[in-house]
């Protein structure tokens, strides 16, 4: 790729928004959180000041051909996901469903094997609101072969588990009720507690609380299940949860503490085993 190649005297620099090319000045937004400006753009995501190997233009320009040249030369619809910057994978890929990239899933099963395998990396990567319309067309997408979606491994797990399986949510509100509507809206629901317990904790902001959401749902209902975040994840659609069969229970400061230690735990174990497999 060309752009990698430059020196560092050969940087350009874009102090503030108006020193950018027109054009891309709509990609500048400010982070109230971080209080800085950011330039957001599907191939390059970076803070004001922002420096370039080269022109703006010219770099976004050939960082283009590069991403493109994933799907054309190399036939590789996974690289090119990767390519994009991480918040935009998920519309770089509800964008290559709606080109119809994969129209003739319908009749080969390895495309359509491949466009789940993509959802999964996709879904797992990014950090789309999964209450996003993006999400509902991908997960609806009338592709078929969605279990490919989850890894042969995890489908006979989950086929193992029983015609019903025990799933929870991690969910936030300033009550119970507000915290009941939000979380049956959602796709992400997990088999371990503990998971569910964190997420209902994390970014939490008063005067929110944490809430967790239990209930049985059909195993064969699932669309997904994904082990590779170490969650215990089921991806399960919304229209099939029953709301007379979901609790709702308050997270007491107890229980979101020792959620948090576990959290880290698990995240030691998976890095150390991350490293001991690749050396």
């Amino acid at each position: 790729m060309q752009i990698a190649e430059n020196k560092m005297g050969d940087f350009s620099v874009y102090p503030t928004t108006d020193d950018l090319p027109p054009y891309l000045q709509r990609y500048v937004s400010y982070d109230s959180a971080c209080k800085m400006f950011f330039f957001r753009h599907p191939l390059m995501v970076t803070m004001l000041p922002l420096v370039s190997p080269l022109p703006i233009e010219e770099f976004l320009k050939d960082k283009a051909k590069w991403v493109r040249s994933a799907l054309i030369d190399d036939k590789n619809p996974h690289r090119y996901l990767h390519r994009h910057e991480r918040a935009f994978r998920s519309t770089a890929f509800l964008r290559l469903l709606s080109d119809g990239y994969w129209d003739d899933a319908h009749t080969n099963s390895k495309r359509a094997c491949e466009f789940w395998q993509c959802a999964a990396y996709v879904w797992a990567d990014c950090e789309e609101d999964e209450g996003s319309d993006i999400w509902q067309a991908i997960l609806e997408a009338e592709i078929p072969h969605r279990e490919f979606m989850t890894s042969s491994a995890d489908r006979r797990a989950l086929r193992e588990m029983g015609d019903y399986i025990t799933v929870y949510r991690g969910v936030q509100g300033s009550n119970s009720e507000e915290a009941f509507e939000e979380g049956i809206l959602g796709y992400q629901w997990t088999l371990d507690r503990k998971t569910a317990v964190f997420f209902s904790q994390r970014f939490l902001r008063a005067p929110d609380r944490g809430f967790i959401l239990k209930t049985q749902v059909r195993t064969s209902e699932a669309i997904a299940y994904l082990t590779s975040r170490g969650e215990s994840e089921i991806i399960f659609s919304p229209d099939n949860l029953y709301r007379d069969d979901i609790e709702i229970t308050h997270v007491t400061e107890m229980a979101a503490g020792r959620a948090k230690i576990e959290r880290k735990r698990m995240f030691a174990d998976n890095l150390t085993q991350a490293l001991n497999v690749n050396c």
